[in-house]
């Protein structure tokens, strides 16, 4: 049989397996972009962080070999089309850090910006300039969010176009 908490207190009811979470009535200060980009500053080498959700950090360590190899092969793929490399079209990078507007960061596995519209792109980091195209190389740990949080800040922010990109289907 479930229990009620108090006020602030996890709440179970008796639904099977739910749990539902009551917040005390006073509302919590929710951390700024500048408070939360400060801690990814600090994270250990090999921690990267990002702000998909406005005032909450997610971190999570480096690629593993699959993705890497991966990004390895999409860059080679597209250096002849990177400004950066005397390529034509587009300036690409690769796991930069964006802040998009509504005080989000994220850091897409490529980012290009057509390079018609951005005759050079600024050494800010976060650069502030919402890209044209990102690319996602999914993985066991990164898909749910690349889907379902990273798609829908890409598509509300302008980004024009997504590659979702899984090694293991080779797509």
């Amino acid at each position: 049989e479930g229990r009620r908490g108090g006020k602030g207190e996890a709440s179970a009811h008796s639904a099977p397996g739910a749990t539902m979470l009551t917040m005390s009535s006073a509302a919590k200060r929710v951390p700024t972009f500048e408070e939360l980009y400060r801690e990814i500053e600090h994270l250990p080498q090999g921690i990267t962080g990002q702000i998909l959700i406005p005032g909450v950090l997610t971190t999570m360590s480096r690629p593993g070999a699959a993705h890497d190899h991966t990004l390895a092969r999409c860059s080679r793929v597209l250096d002849p089309f990177d400004q950066r490399l005397d390529g034509r079209g587009w300036w690409i990078r690769q796991e930069f850090e964006i802040r998009f507007p509504g005080d989000r960061l994220a850091v897409p596995d490529l980012a290009g910006w057509r390079a018609d519209l951005h005759l050079e792109l600024p050494d800010d980091n976060p650069l502030r300039i919402v890209p044209t195209w990102c690319a996602e190389v999914l993985s066991s740990s990164t898909a749910s969010d690349d889907r379902t949080l990273k798609l829908p800040l890409y598509a509300s922010t302008g980004v024009a176009r997504v590659w979702l990109i899984d090694p293991a289907l080779r797509t």
